[in-house]
């Protein structure tokens, strides 16, 4: 994999916790009176007339939940529920912990009750959606097994402890696995699987979708895109692969919720060693590229996340987004009102930039060049500048003549420039250092003004040279040596300049492809 394709290195995990709270808190507010009906359909006691919780009577609570009466079990786990699923406080997850109730909240799941299973597990859920360590109190009361073995049980029953599981494989690489190894596959693609048809055949038939399919769809889902995220390790592809066919099922739906975290997991699964190979083998790059343009940034910003993986792959992998029409998708989000979305779509042109000379020409003709251009001079967010930094970068170091000359047209010499004078990494210094050496050696072909290379000219005028020269006292030697060898066409040292520039120390310049490309259109391109 060159270098110059990146693959992003920060994690979503901050992200994929806000969401999943976010998620959490939407189903109790959504979930209030309808949930009540539900429960009430259950059977048991009737508890509608229970006064509202109060925190100071929570070991009142534990009280009724140690007893032996229905009456008394079904009032102490609804009250701890409503105690966590109270909007208006913030959820008193420690000190219901501090009461030693978990343990026995996932034995009452294990009786043949399924209002007091839900009612349990819907409070261990929240009680999962807290803290790590919070979440693995939850785990090492034994929980995992006992809500595996109820997705057999009833929907309404299955899809509580489906968003328990979910919680709690979000929470770690070591949880996420953990479950899987407690056995959630199987019963995770059967509802899905069940809840997507239904989908499906309700949308057919004209009728609106019934909301425990969707919801149980949503569930199943999310859970399993938390199931195919983490870095250290990653998932284990090999477990995921089951999967691949009902996710691209989901990527095709409309409910909105269910298409952000199906594109999520296919980001995260896209990410794996060999993973942009599985998502292209099950078909899900075209589905994926016209979810560029859906209207809400909840679905854009992962489906641009898997994209970028993908270009991050090899070129035949690039190309293929390419093909599917990813380029005028990716124009019109450099124009985006979120600062997020503009560098994620920078990020992806990047990487394809730093393809072969043919994809670069294409990202040309695309007519996208004067929009990234615009965005790495004028952009106010250093993050999208640098992101554009890079993807014009890339397209300079194919060394052809005629995308350097139009790049220069577009002052690219000045615009890069710039970004060296902004707090960005080492490699980001060295790419843009590199760029601007391909270009003076391109106007090496030039014929000289006053005896200097037309570009370097360029380079003095929009004060570059003091800039790099300021760069020869950078603490990374790399950074030194970049700096160096561009400055070398500056004093008209050209001798051996175009040697020894490789990002990574154990590739060779050729591994790059950084040569001067003799398939260069002799006729320009035409834009």
């Amino acid at each position: 994999m060159d270098e110059l394709r990146r693959k992003k290195a920060e994690h979503t995990v901050k992200l994929r916790k806000e969401k999943r709270n976010e998620k959490l808190l939407e189903k109790r507010a959504l979930g209030g009176s309808l949930n009540l009906d539900m429960l009430d359909n259950l059977g048991g006691p009737k508890l509608s007339n229970l006064p509202a919780p109060d925190i100071e009577d929570l070991p009142k609570y534990v009280q009724y939940v140690n007893g032996s009466t229905q009456e008394d079990l079904q009032i102490g786990a609804t009250q701890i529920r409503r105690l966590l699923s109270s909007s208006k406080t913030q959820p008193p997850l420690e000190a219901v912990i501090a009461t030693g109730v978990v343990s026995r909240l996932v034995d009452l799941m294990k009786l043949d009750d399924d209002k007091l299973r839900v009612e349990c597990a819907w409070t261990l859920t929240n009680l999962a959606s807290g803290t790590s360590k919070q979440t693995s109190i939850v785990v090492e009361a034994g929980s995992v097994p006992v809500f595996v073995s109820l997705l057999n049980d009833k929907p309404s029953v299955a899809e509580q402890c489906m968003w328990a599981l979910g919680n709690i494989a979000g929470d770690s690489p070591q949880l996420r696995d953990f479950t899987f190894n407690n056995g959630i596959l199987d019963p995770l693609m059967r509802l899905l699987e069940s809840s997507y048809n239904a989908y499906v055949m309700a949308i057919k038939m004209g009728h609106e979708p019934a909301k425990d399919a969707i919801t149980m769809m949503r569930t199943c889902t999310w859970t399993l895109s938390n199931l195919s995220r983490g870095k250290t390790p990653p998932a284990d592809l090999k477990m995921l692969l089951p999967t691949l066919p009902l996710l691209a099922k989901m990527i095709t739906v409309e409910d909105k919720d269910t298409l952000a975290d199906a594109c999520w997991a296919c980001s995260f699964i896209s990410d794996l060693t060999n993973g942009v190979s599985v998502v292209l083998q099950y078909g899900m790059s075209k589905r994926l590229v016209n979810l560029l343009t859906y209207p809400s940034p909840d679905v854009v910003s992962p489906t641009l996340r898997a994209i970028g993986n993908i270009v991050a792959g090899d070129d035949s992998q690039t190309q293929q987004i390419i093909s599917d029409g990813a380029l005028p998708c990716l124009h019109s989000l450099l124009m985006d009102t979120k600062a997020h979305i503009r560098k994620e779509a920078c990020w992806a042109l990047s990487n394809i930039t730093a393809g072969t000379p043919q994809q670069v020409t294409h990202v040309l003709e695309a007519g996208i060049m004067p929009d990234l251009m615009k965005l790495l001079v004028n952009d106010m967010e250093p993050r999208v500048r640098k992101e554009a930094s890079w993807a014009v970068a890339n397209a300079a170091h194919t060394g052809q003549d005629a995308v350097i000359m139009y790049l220069v047209e577009l002052d690219v010499i000045k615009a890069l420039c710039n970004v060296l004078t902004l707090s960005v990494d080492a490699k980001t210094l060295c790419v843009i250092l590199l760029a601007l050496k391909k270009i003076l050696h391109a106007g090496t072909r030039l014929p000289l003004v006053q005896g200097q290379n037309q570009f370097a000219i360029k380079l003095e005028e929009c004060g570059g040279v003091e800039t790099i020269e300021n760069l020869r006292h950078h603490q990374n030697i790399k950074v030194y040596e970049r700096a160096s060898r561009v400055l070398k066409y500056v004093q008209n040292d050209e001798e051996d300049v175009m040697v020894g520039d490789n990002i990574a120390p154990e590739q060779t310049e050729n591994s790059y492809k950084f040569g001067v490309d003799s398939s260069a259109p002799t006729s320009g391109f035409q834009f």
